[in-house]
């Protein structure tokens, strides 16, 4: 699958096909920040765009705010999921570990 940490990554035109991952394995995961974070660190998810993918099968499709840690609580703001097609996920399309 893929992790989105930092601003602005683009995720299109891709097939994910029998992952079964979850939470930070999900297909997708958008991984809360840290306040300061060190340039090894996790930073803050902002203005991701995920559109025009194929999921076939996958576990869990979407995970939202999945901490990378206790000190991780910056979560993700201004995603965009578009345009991707979803066959029945065995656990959860999209799941919000942190709102």
């Amino acid at each position: 699958g893929v992790r989105i940490i930092g601003e602005r990554h683009v995720v299109v035109n891709n097939y994910f096909a029998e992952l079964t991952g979850r939470d930070s394995r999900a297909a997708v995961s958008f991984l809360n920040g840290l306040i300061d974070s060190p340039l090894n660190g996790y930073f803050q998810v902002k203005e991701a765009l995920v559109g025009f993918n194929t999921f076939v099968g996958c576990n869990e499709v979407f995970a939202i705010g999945v901490h990378s840690g206790s000190d991780a609580v910056l979560p993700p703001t201004g995603i965009t999921i578009t345009s991707n097609v979803v066959t029945p996920a065995r656990s959860n399309a999209i799941r919000y570990a942190d709102t």
